[in-house]
């Protein structure tokens, strides 16, 4: 998101949005971390809900971590997503995406002219 956007009440919603889509695999994620704990002697993982925050080419890049079940990670992230991003645009959050701008031509790029010349062709012949 850009850098002057409400990045914290961003963070807020995504977190909101993955324990809302995945309490239930906190709670068997956490058994599942108990369990290889006492057979690896390994320490607890932390597996609630977690985000990151970094700046990426002048936007506010905001990660979100979760555990969840491998044969349903694909859904939870797409359900996750979409709320996201209603909840986001509701709250008149702006989204960052990349664009490219190329500046100083003097004449439109070679393939523009191909496809003005191929629609004019087309539509004469």
């Amino acid at each position: 998101m850009p850098q002057d956007a409400d990045w914290e009440t961003a963070e807020t919603i995504l977190l909101d949005e993955i324990r809302a889509h995945a309490p239930e695999l906190r709670a068997r994620g956490e058994a599942a971390l108990a369990k290889l704990g006492e057979r690896y002697l390994l320490s607890p993982a932390e597996v609630e809900p977690r985000s990151y925050i970094r700046l990426s080419d002048g936007d506010i890049e905001i990660v979100g971590r979760f555990v969840t079940a491998v044969r349903t990670a694909r859904a939870a992230k797409d359900a996750i997503t979409r709320a996201v991003v209603e909840r986001l645009q509701s709250s008149d959050i702006p989204v960052a995406y990349k664009t490219y701008s190329v500046d100083g031509l003097d004449e439109p790029p070679l393939g523009s002219r191909l496809c003005a010349v191929g629609a004019h062709r087309a539509s004469a012949g």
